[in-house]
């Protein structure tokens, strides 16, 4: 196979499992907030977001990657960069 081939199968493929996680990450999940944050001992201020193995395997995450939080009528919106 040539390069050029092999680079347009490989984008391909790319864009298929984009696709999927983007379906998958359109189904809404409802967490408690005890499931989701922690506290941390000695940081009144803030608190760590924990996301469910679940979600991160559907939508592909893992540790280290990047991605956006936002709040959109009340709900957190998480995306992958």
């Amino acid at each position: 196979m040539s390069d050029a081939k092999k680079k347009l199968f490989e984008g391909l493929q790319e864009l298929q499992a984009t696709r999927r996680r983007t379906q998958m990450v359109q189904r809404n999940k409802e967490y408690t907030y005890d499931e989701v944050f922690e506290s941390i001992p000695g940081d009144n201020d803030n608190v760590l977001l924990n996301l469910p193995d679940e979600l991160c395997e559907e939508v592909g995450l893992c540790p280290g990657d990047t991605v956006t939080v936002k709040l959109i009528n009340g709900s957190l919106v998480i995306s992958k960069v």
